[in-house]
């Protein structure tokens, strides 16, 4: 399908799918699996064949995505935002709760029945890490991966702890996680936090640490661990994917975007300038410049010329 010229725009039909999701204008409900979708109908008089998932990274919430996820809504697209279960950190929340990635793979799959066959995944970081290993048992009209975790995340996993290989990947050598700085509201199970210089670009004037707070949170170290012992296997990926980094994130290296790379095959890459790990909180300029990348992409691959 890459390369492939589709119609991808129609004259909105209240009895097809966006008029199905229209009638769930802004809601969010709860999965059997746990997790939260918040959908966002398309918006004007054409509505594009293909909705838009997005999924959301280890240390933010879904609600960071849902300007992104709306703007595209505006485009034409049938829109969600997925949180993932095991996060939340709110006291009232299951907070102990057990998430596997099988579990998370499971709540992608019913977002995607939610919104149709014809979804293209937007995921960064953990939640790119989640969408490959989605591809394992079903498919997706396309991928979109933004400074996301790796097939094989061991290094990277291993980088974030700062453990070496001769070192345990385990509980007990992840026990030195807390609930320290920007993450010391946290509560439940042990989390795997991260530095704020790594996650943000805190050199800016306008960075306020406090508003970016809100929208924070952690997995589990047990997550982490589930992520570290089960790397994504599967046969040569056919779906069209777009590779995001960005130019100053601090997590995710060249090493594993290369890795990414090769493993899907493709030759579509794109790196934002002067953003962060988490540009999409801290850097305005940053995420316009992501939807024009999603855009321009989309239009070359799925656009009748």
């Amino acid at each position: 399908m890459r390369g492939s010229s589709l119609v991808s725009l129609r004259k909105r039909n209240p009895c097809s799918l966006g008029g199905l999701v229209g009638r769930l204008s802004n809601q969010s409900r709860p999965f059997s699996s746990k997790g939260k979708l918040s959908l966002f109908p398309t918006q004007g008089e054409t509505e594009s064949a293909y909705s838009f998932l997005f999924l959301h990274g280890a240390w933010e919430k879904a609600s960071s995505w849902e300007a992104t996820a709306k703007y595209f809504s505006a485009q034409g697209h049938n829109t969600g935002t997925l949180s993932f279960s095991g996060f939340d950190n709110s006291k009232t929340k299951s907070q102990n709760e057990t998430t596997t990635i099988h579990g998370l793979v499971e709540e992608v799959q019913e977002a995607t029945k939610e919104l149709g066959p014809l979804t293209v995944l937007i995921a960064p970081c953990l939640g790119g890490f989640v969408a490959q290993k989605y591809l394992e048992s079903w498919n997706v009209a396309a991928l979109v991966l933004i400074n996301s975790f790796p097939p094989n995340s061991e290094a990277l996993l291993r980088r974030i702890a700062g453990l070496n290989e001769a070192e345990s990947f385990d509980e007990k050598s992840l026990s030195k996680y807390g609930y320290s700085g920007i993450f010391s509201s946290l509560v439940g199970k042990p989390r795997l936090t991260i530095e704020t210089e790594k996650l943000f670009d805190t050199s800016g004037s306008n960075f306020d640490l406090n508003s970016a707070q809100a929208h924070l949170q952690a997995p589990t170290t047990a997550l982490a661990i589930d992520i570290f012992n089960n790397p994504v296997h599967f046969e040569l990926n056919h779906v069209p994917t777009l590779v995001i980094r960005s130019e100053k994130d601090r997590i995710i290296e060249q090493e594993d975007v290369n890795e990414i790379i090769a493993f899907h095959q493709t030759e579509d890459a794109v790196e934002i300038k002067d953003a962060s790990h988490l540009f999409i909180l801290d850097n305005p300029a940053a995420s316009v410049d992501l939807r024009k990348a999603i855009e321009e992409w989309f239009g070359r691959n799925f656009l009748t010329r």
